[in-house]
């Protein structure tokens, strides 16, 4: 298997964010010109001040070993929301800093056991070894069932192009699906399949390579 790019690697931490601010001072507004002049994020929305519906920060850049990195950072009453396309590891080192900044140059009181619950989610387009369709025998069969229909429904013949993997039973809420979809606007015979899963980078990553393993077995 080929990792072609990380279109998402987003972590989401779940906690009280009043509790950042105990003496309720009114600093939202400074903070979020601060954030977008340290991380050099877009010039923020008229209402993000507000932060009636969430605060969301785009483009921003977080400096690595002198590389740039493009972030994104979304701030709500019950946590924060933050996004790279590179890894989940580096876009919770970049949250991680974020907050430690903000410790400093507002006074917010953040201590790491105020984090509920830590969520991850990645995005990647990755090139399969195989056809995804020789996942099983029974999809060829069908897929050819298909093609040799009295009426035929697609003048190129049918593929088995999807996969969606589900808990059992599904969660109420957010699902926590694992899918893998061939991608849009590319030749079937690419082979190039947008992936995404409730996991770490790394753990999609090395995920998706045991299972182009299985697709090879005899």
């Amino acid at each position: 298997m080929e990792l072609i790019s990380v279109a998402s690697a987003k972590v989401v931490w779940l906690l009280n964010t009043a509790d950042l601010n105990p003496n309720g001072l009114s600093i939202l507004s400074d903070l979020i010109d601060a954030l977008a002049e340290e991380y050099d994020f877009d010039e923020p929305d008229n209402d993000a001040a507000k932060g009636t519906n969430g605060v969301k920060l785009k483009n921003g850049e977080f400096l690595k070993d002198e590389k740039p990195f493009r972030v994104g950072l979304e701030m709500y009453d019950d946590g924060f929301v933050a996004e790279s396309a590179h890894s989940t590891a580096l876009t919770e080192e970049f949250l991680t800093h974020a907050i430690a900044w903000a410790k400093e140059a507002f006074s917010i009181k953040f201590d790491p056991t105020l984090v509920m619950n830590k969520l991850y989610f990645s995005d990647v387009v990755v090139k399969l070894s195989t056809p995804l369709t020789t996942a099983s025998n029974a999809f060829i069969k069908f897929a050819d069932l298909l093609n040799h229909s009295a009426q035929p429904m697609a003048a190129d013949g049918f593929m088995l192009s999807a996969l969606t993997f589900s808990p059992i039973p599904q969660p109420v809420g957010n699902p926590k699906n694992i899918s893998i979809e061939r991608r849009a606007n590319t030749p079937a015979n690419a082979n190039i399949f947008y992936c995404k899963a409730p996991m770490t980078t790394d753990e999609l990553i090395a995920t998706l390579n045991k299972f182009d393993d299985f697709l090879t077995e005899p």
